[in-house]
């Protein structure tokens, strides 16, 4: 059978053995034999048979010198009477998972150009088996012995960096790939004749955009100061990626620095460069106004534009940021180098969270005069920065009037209708309305924006190619700003009709977080029946972890203040299913709402007694004294902040705070605490009482003079 063996042979297990028992002996199978054996294995999907021809020092140990030496011959005569026999059997082991065999096989026949086609197979057929690369490289570290290729440098960090990719993976394990990635890069580099300067870039952006900045800093370094590179590392792609960092951290100096060492170098300081420390600077603006950093004023400061309150990060800093931005895009005039469009919108869009639309106007009309030269650079990104600018300064008539001209340039170009989705101009331009508190005219512009689109969706498109700024009810978030206007307008029949029926019209899958706005509303406005009927809806949608336990408690106050006992249990049922030893009502929320508002206690416990005398109230027992006097603290500060006369308010601040000073060095067994929660208690009571008539409270306080 191993001297003659024919076509169809099919017998790899005993072949196997068979060679391997010889092996073992001493003796060495002719090579047609082994060739037989393996070119079966690999027909048959029993690769892991062919084990015994790829022998080597690592595998196994019990075999001879002389034997090992034979199984080199007897490889490389194979290989060349049948050049792809060997990668036959690694595509093979790749296809069947058989990881081990892979490193077997690339380690017998110990190449570098086995180990790179081992490498790219394994990673086309598991993207996401970053271990299993890390294995094959440092098993190819320790074989060979002569320097590699770049081209194995790029193919290691590229799949590496693949893996480590944004969506691919939860920023942990990303950060995980990418340690491996960098240990992998500092074994390559000693051994690398020249390095691949595409994984060297990719390798830093990575680093950087995962917040591992001095790492990349070390790469470049080292590249530098590495003689044994036959070629140095330095290109425009790698220069920008350090100093859009450089610029983040707003290190000037170490820019100009930078950009010296390129140009002696040779490398074009070129748009690539200029965009990246543009950007770089002008990113931070966005997060300082993400972090609440600038705030607005709600007063109008006599028909001129807002201006952007001092934030923790200062003002100035924003602005010496920008305007170091500005001086960089003046530079790049100057030299007649094409600035892209993402460095106008990065001005345009820190200008706009300035709250500075003439900034951004005037950065405008520069791309516009381009865009007439046949430079494609007017999008509605830049319309909505333009709109945002205005709508960001509160200034509506502004975000009105470059609402019309942006629906002027889209009935003039050719811009499709997205069925399902709003133009976000429309949206931007309706918040600004709702922050003006203009409901009536954001409902205006919606109705017509939607009607116009309706007529659009009535004509025939292959005819009608242009289509001004479209609004359909059906996305979320022109259907969350309808909600909210006619909310603003105290419309609320109105507004669960339009949820209804446009949920029913465009079959629409529903979800709590659109109807949690109008719950806050009927809390607020004291519409029990909606409140409760609301509430089930989200309780059936979401369950009970859907309303916070403000929510809870406020809806639990509205049915014991209008003496609806049964629907009070009916909420603590929700919160709890009843224990059928115990009878206790919300045994999974109720604890937590006792800790945070002990003064609920008392009521909970009365509307359950009335109920039934079977019900216990364990579940809403007495909390500890510090819980109660914190609950009580914040029930006398969002008693007084609602107080019916403004200028009182801060004195009543002064005298809770005093009061709570006053007693606080007193020991928590003090039976004198209780009897000072008890007379807090009432006095919230008293104070509550006040909001029902503020005209007498007024009469009482502010007593006319007598004559």
């Amino acid at each position: 059978m191993l001297r003659r063996p024919n076509s169809d042979f099919t017998d790899v297990n005993s072949a196997g053995k068979i060679v391997e028992a010889l092996l073992r002996a001493g003796i060495t199978p002719d090579q047609p034999v082994l060739e037989t054996l393996v070119t079966s294995s690999v027909r048959v999907g029993e690769v892991g048979e062919a084990l015994p021809v790829y022998a080597s020092r690592q595998w196994p140990q019990s075999l001879s010198h002389r034997v090992l030496v034979d199984l080199v011959d007897r490889r490389t005569t194979m290989a060349l009477s049948a050049p792809r026999i060997h990668y036959d059997v690694l595509g093979a082991s790749v296809r069947a998972n058989d990881f081990h065999t892979v490193l077997v096989v690339a380690s017998a026949l110990r190449s570098r150009q086995v180990f790179h086609f081992a490498i790219s197979i394994w990673v086309s057929h598991h993207k996401d088996d970053w271990k299993g690369v890390v294995e094959l490289t440092r098993t190819m570290l320790r074989v060979l012995t002569e320097n590699l290729l770049h081209s194995t440098h790029h193919l290691v960090i590229s799949a590496m960096m693949d893996m480590a990719r944004p969506g691919h993976c939860n920023a942990t394990l990303a950060n995980v790939i990418l340690s491996n990635a960098l240990a992998l890069h500092w074994v390559l580099a000693p051994r690398l004749e020249s390095p691949s300067i595409a994984a060297i870039h990719k390798l830093m952006r990575a680093l950087i955009d995962h917040g591992m900045s001095e790492s990349a800093f070390q790469v470049y370094r080292d590249s530098e100061r590495r003689p044994s590179w036959k070629s140095p590392v330095s290109s425009d792609a790698i220069f920008a990626v350090l100093a859009g960092e450089l610029a983040r951290r707003e290190d000037i100096r170490s820019i100009m620095h930078l950009s010296s060492v390129a140009t002696r170098g040779g490398i074009y300081i070129s748009a690539h460069f200029y965009s990246a420390v543009i950007c770089g600077l002008t990113m931070p603006i966005k997060l300082m106004a993400n972090s609440g950093a600038y705030r607005y004023s709600r007063k109008r400061d006599h028909g001129r534009s807002y201006q952007p309150a001092l934030g923790p990060n200062g003002y100035g800093n924003g602005l010496r940021r920008i305007q170091i931005a500005e001086s960089l895009f003046d530079s790049m005039r100057r030299n007649e180098i094409e600035a892209p469009v993402k460095v106008y919108h990065a001005l345009m869009y820190s200008w706009a969270l300035l709250g500075q639309p003439r900034q951004v106007q005037s950065y405008f009309t520069k791309l516009e005069q381009k865009s007439k030269g046949g430079f494609m650079g007017i999008s509605e990104v830049t319309w909505g920065i333009l709109l945002y600018s205005h709508a960001r300064a509160h200034d509506v008539q502004g975000t009105l009037s470059v609402l019309a001209r942006a629906r002027e340039w889209a009935s003039g170009t050719n811009i499709r209708a997205t069925d399902g989705r709003t133009s976000y101009l429309v949206n931007i331009s309706v918040c600004a309305l709702l922050v003006d508190r203009d409901t009536r005219s954001a409902l205006t512009l919606l109705d017509a924006c939607i009607q116009r689109y309706n007529e659009y969706l009535q004509t025939d498109k292959e005819e009608t190619d242009r289509m001004e700024l479209p609004a359909t009810p059906a996305d979320p978030v022109t259907r969350s700003l309808i909600i909210r206007a006619l909310l603003d307008n105290q419309r609320l029949a109105q507004a669960i009709n339009v949820y209804n029926s446009v949920h029913a019209q465009f079959n629409l899958a529903e979800h709590s977080s659109e109807l949690k706005p109008m719950l806050k509303f009927c809390l607020g406005q004291g519409d029990t029946n909606s409140a409760l009927q609301i509430a089930g809806r989200i309780l059936n949608l979401s369950g009970v972890g859907a309303l916070t336990d403000s929510q809870w408690i406020r809806l639990l106050r509205l049915c014991i203040d209008e003496n609806r006992d049964m629907d009070v249990a009916r909420l603590l049922n929700d919160l709890g299913p009843r224990n059928s030893e115990h009878g206790d009502f919300g045994a999974v929320v109720m604890p937590v709402l006792r800790n945070k508002y002990p003064d609920a206690v008392d009521w909970i416990s009365r509307v359950l007694a009335k109920c039934s005398k079977d019900y216990t109230v364990d579940s809403v027992s007495v909390p500890p004294v510090h819980v109660q006097c914190l609950s009580l603290y914040r029930g006398l500060l969002r008693v007084v902040r609602d107080f019916p006369l403004a200028d009182m308010r801060r004195k009543f601040k002064h005298n809770a705070r005093f009061c709570f000073e006053l007693y606080r060095d007193l020991e928590p067994d003090n039976p004198k605490i209780q009897q000072l929660i008890s007379d807090g208690k009432q006095q919230l009571q008293w104070l509550r009482s006040w909001k029902d008539d503020p005209e007498t409270c007024q009469k009482l306080v502010h007593k006319p003079r007598s004559q």
